[in-house]
């Protein structure tokens, strides 16, 4: 990721992101998913201070990564969160659009987005892949995979520079 708030700290290669004490804030991966199917996965590495959340998903460049703009509920849909951790739920357009059930510290979250169709899907630990049901709008310069972050939470991407805890859906891009 190069694309972040003040507030995130990457290391590791830049696939790890930790937010800040007390602040909240978000980032997108450099690589626009334009066409194709593409995979990745994010791990929840460290959870948020209780009482805040964090999420995995994808988002457009026009998505803004401060702390005003959690990922999914923005009413432009400029971002698709994939599951919070809190209760497992995704959203977009500030719809509720599915769920994985509750994200633990550790759990894996599979990412699938086919940019031609416009459908993204996530699944928690290898469990059943789950249809967020929205499709996004496809006028834009294309999503990135993304996260936002607040009061210590800490991600880690595996965007395929080392092996998948998961298996890669057939005809998909394993990695971005």
């Amino acid at each position: 990721a190069s694309d972040k708030d003040a507030d995130i700290t990457l290391t590791g290669g830049n696939l790890v992101a930790t937010c800040a004490a007390g602040q909240i804030g978000a980032l997108r991966a450099n690589v626009s998913l334009t066409a194709g199917q593409w995979y990745w996965e994010t791990t929840y590495t460290t959870l948020p201070d209780a009482g805040y959340v964090m999420a995995t998903g994808v988002a457009t460049s026009d998505w803004p990564l401060t702390a005003s703009s959690a990922m999914g509920s923005d009413l432009t849909q400029y971002s698709n969160a994939g599951p919070r951790h809190t209760d497992g739920n995704c959203y977009c357009n500030n719809a509720l659009t599915g769920t994985v059930g509750a994200v633990a510290a550790t759990n894996v979250i599979s990412h699938w987005y086919d940019a031609d169709s416009g459908t993204y899907q996530v699944r928690k630990n290898g469990g059943a892949w789950q249809n967020l049901g929205r499709r996004p709008p496809l006028t834009r310069s294309g999503w990135f995979p993304a996260a936002s972050l607040t009061r210590n939470a800490v991600v880690t991407a595996n965007f395929g520079t080392s092996a998948f805890a998961y298996a890669v859906p057939n005809g998909v891009n394993a990695g971005v």
